[in-house]
């Protein structure tokens, strides 16, 4: 008969070595769904997401190689122009619209693989932005079009570590 010391002890080293094997067990799968940092002549932009805060609401695009050069231009009308000189209009109605260009930048990496997931229009529930929508992309920029609804003022900026643009759209 074993003294509860030494039940205990083995219980402890089978639970150490069923968690070991557990562990080893997924180490492979977990190493095979990490993906690498796409490589791109540019800036990568990977995807776009939104989500609402207390006093604003937040549009991040993702990025991989570094932050481009945003330009931000406030609009009444929903119209841009394409690369081709025909005028479209964002997807999304809103009181405004926020067009941003990130010049540098792309959404294919220098194979040729398109790295930007998010799809190009994406309808949000959210009270200052309405939606954005990826503008068709002319060479070395990428587009983005924001349908705002009641709002105060936006501010556009860049973070490191991973490098994003955010856009913050108070209400």
């Amino acid at each position: 008969m074993l003294s509860r010391t030494s039940f205990a002890r083995r219980v402890a080293l089978a639970s150490a070595a069923l968690t070991g094997i557990a562990l080893l067990g997924s180490a492979p799968a977990q190493a095979a769904t990490q993906t690498a940092t796409p490589v791109c002549d540019n800036v990568c932009v990977l995807d776009v997401r939104s989500g609402a805060h207390a006093d604003f609401d937040r549009v991040v695009i993702d990025l991989a190689g570094g932050r481009p050069v945003t330009r931000a231009d406030e609009s009444d009308s929903p119209s841009y122009v394409l690369p081709s000189g025909d005028v479209k209009d964002l997807q999304t109605p809103g009181s405004s619209y926020l067009f941003l260009g990130l010049q540098g930048a792309g959404i294919v990496d220098t194979t040729g693989k398109k790295v930007y997931t998010s799809p190009d229009v994406v309808a949000t529930n959210l009270s200052a932005v309405k939606g954005v929508q990826r503008i068709p992309d002319s060479e070395g920029q990428v587009g983005f079009g924001l349908s705002l609804g009641s709002h105060s003022r936006y501010s556009v900026f860049t973070l490191t570590a991973p490098d994003r643009v955010v856009v913050d759209v108070y209400r």
